[in-house]
């Protein structure tokens, strides 16, 4: 490679060295191909660089037949095209099989855009740098014998130096009489004995080996092969004794220091690497000792042990028993619900039962972006192979918020197959999302037909009942101090149908408890814990509730203010107003004044309908969006709060 621009390369652009020609050859290839399709095969495992005529020579050798086609003959070249080459080198074999088949043409393009003439451009394979595996070295100071040069290790040892020197001689020794005598084999034996002794003696009187030995495999079994890298560790330094802790902290963690110390004392072999184990091991069992039950993980289990069922999540918990007990009874299963309903919880639970009960052990759970992103880097290091092997060679396969695989059409297509390969096979499948999948934007019509050929069972925001019930048995959890029956009361009708709120509501009670060191009164929670309660309700407002009813329909966001009077549009502006009036201080004026200009007497007569609905349980709504009122009531107010 040159420094400056490759000889006969013009640079019209400004460019006076490499590094500009490779930027603009950039920004040319990004403006040609686009930024998405430039970010996802030319970001990721491919360099640019300006190559020299050697270079050059080279990569048209490599690019071979696969090129002939595509280039001219240099011996028709013109005499004016610039002998510079633009070299893009890319780390695996799929990727470059891609390059060189459909953006051939855009390279050169983009080459010719940044060097002001015609230019070549190979596409290569990128030739990894060899890299020297460092052995596992025994002896006290490992360290010692990298930065040791090898001439001190030679004349370290002067005696045993001269010592071999003088065995090389012993060969043939001269008796004094002129003649040779040959040594006999018991005489060698003796001497190699001797000179193994010597040199023994003679590194135990340096004090310390300037390099370790390299360990056999049976040391490797025997003593592990990361002994030598443990003793090169720093020492663990004591957390409690660099912070001013309390003393309830640093007694607790002072016995079982103790412990781990004199264990060190009697572990003679390997003391410096085992005390500084035994010391973290016996920090966490203190500190786990000083709490007691509280001192939990911080993440809560999420089984079917820990998971509250109710009338909001009735069908998914059946649907989730159903499948545990049978794994391929109902595939693909499909839960679909608002955030923080408990949807990911379940998917775990089915996961757990896999392992546990079936002794699947190929059980793949993880969510759609992790898919994405695992799928983008496979693609760009050549590992395709080893990505549909290891998604579609698997037991079971869970796979949660489907709804962030919308207008991914790389990855849909690459869903759409692996779901096609397990479903053939019988393996069961697990899938959750916001919507049905029919539902969903940017889901192509062959997955979404997929995903809902098995069981799609809704999940609705948590209820009353099962808000009071999750917050009562996390409170007991978390908490230190119980709480009384009518603030749970009060918390639980502040609260919305959102896990994950009520998770944050129960840590700032255990913070304000540790605060005061006594339960927390209503207004002090209200005080600091009001931001979370404030969000749990969702923010309604006119527009507000016109935009959620809208979307709950698919219908226009403008067609309840209008003159239409079918009843696909009329009852979900009695529904809206309805809403309107529940939710705001809105008077009836207002609201008939906001839904097409009409009188009060119009939202009087639309209230009263839609409480006639909700009591009858009529469906509202035409086609694919009918639903019972009570069930369009929920749901739009999941879209409020979403």
């Amino acid at each position: 490679m040159k420094e400056d621009c490759a000889t006969g390369m013009s640079a019209p652009h400004g460019c006076t060295d490499d590094r500009d020609v490779v930027a603009h050859f950039k920004e040319a290839l990004e403006q040609r191909i686009g930024a998405d399709r430039f970010r996802m095969w030319f970001t990721h495992g491919v360099s640019f660089a300006v190559a020299n005529k050697s270079d050059e020579t080279r990569a048209n050798e490599n690019q071979g037949v696969e090129n002939q086609a595509d280039t001219e003959p240099a011996a028709t070249a013109d005499s004016s095209i610039v002998r510079g080459c633009v070299m893009v080198r890319v780390r695996g074999q799929f990727a470059l099989d891609r390059l060189r088949k459909n953006f051939l043409n855009e390279l050169r393009a983009a080459a010719m855009h940044a060097c002001g003439s015609s230019t070549h451009v190979a596409v290569e394979l990128a030739q990894p740098e060899p890299a020297q595996a460092d052995l596992p070295l025994l002896g006290e100071d490992a360290s010692a014998s990298r930065a040791t040069p090898s001439s001190e290790n030679d004349s370290s040892h002067p005696a045993a130096g001269n010592l071999v020197a003088g065995d090389a001689d012993t060969g043939k020794r001269d008796t004094g009489t002129g003649e040779t005598q040959q040594p006999s084999a018991g005489g060698a034996r003796r001497r190699g004995e001797l000179t193994r002794g010597r040199s023994k003696r003679g590194q135990a009187a340096s004090g310390s080996s300037s390099r370790g030995r390299t360990m056999s495999m049976s040391q490797l079994v025997a003593h592990g092969a990361g002994t030598a890298r443990e003793r090169r560790r720093p020492p663990v330094v004591d957390s409690a004794a660099m912070l001013d802790m309390p003393s309830e902290f640093t007694s607790a963690t002072a016995q079982p220091k103790s412990k781990s110390s004199a264990t060190g004392k009697r572990s003679s072999r390997n003391a410096a690497g085992q005390s500084a184990a035994n010391n973290a091991a016996g920090s966490n069992a203190g500190a786990g000792s000083a709490d007691g039950k509280k001192s939990a993980a911080p993440q809560r289990p999420m089984n079917a042990s820990t998971f509250v069922s109710g009338s909001c999540n009735q069908l998914a918990f059946t649907a989730m028993t159903m499948v545990c007990q049978q794994p391929g009874l109902a595939s693909p299963l499909f839960l679909c619900g608002p955030s923080g309903t408990g949807k990911t919880h379940m998917l775990s639970a089915i996961a757990d039962q896999f392992r546990r009960r079936h002794r699947m052990r190929r059980v793949m759970h993880l969510s759609a972006e992790q898919f994405t992103n695992d799928f983008i880097t496979s693609v760009g290091n050549s590992g395709i192979t080893s990505f549909r092997r290891r998604y579609r060679e698997v037991d079971a396969l869970l796979i949660d918020d489907v709804q962030f695989l919308g207008s991914k059409k790389a990855t849909l297509r690459e869903v759409l197959y692996t779901v096609e390969t397990l479903a053939n096979a019988g393996r069961p499948l697990i899938f959750s999302g916001s919507h049905a999948p029919t539902e969903i934007q940017g889901l192509t019509q062959e997955l979404a037909g997929r995903m809902a050929s098995g069981l799609v069972c809704p999940v609705g925001a948590l209820d009353l009942t099962t808000r009071q019930t999750i917050l009562r048995r996390w409170l007991g959890d978390t908490c230190q101090f119980p709480l009384d029956d009518d603030m749970v009361e009060q918390l639980t009708s502040m609260l919305a149908g959102d896990g994950r709120v009520i998770s944050g509501v129960v840590n700032t009670i255990n913070l304000l408890q540790r605060m005061y060191g006594r339960n927390p009164t209503m207004d002090e929670v209200r005080r600091f814990g009001g931001d979370v309660l404030r969000s749990a309700k969702p923010v309604a407002s006119l527009s507000v509730i016109e935009t959620a009813v809208c979307d709950a329909f698919q219908l226009p966001l403008d067609v309840l203010r209008s003159r239409t009077q079918t009843r696909a549009v009329t009852e979900p502006r009695m529904l809206a107003m309805y809403l309107s009036r529940q939710m705001t201080s809105a008077a009836y004026t207002e609201i008939a004044r906001h839904f097409g200009g009409k009188s009060h007497s119009t939202a009087i007569a639309a209230e009263k309908n839609v409480k006639g609905w909700i009591e009858k349980g009529k469906s509202i709504g035409r086609g694919q969006t009918a639903m019972s009122a009570q069930e369009a009531i929920e749901r739009i107010e999941s879209l409020m709060r979403a």
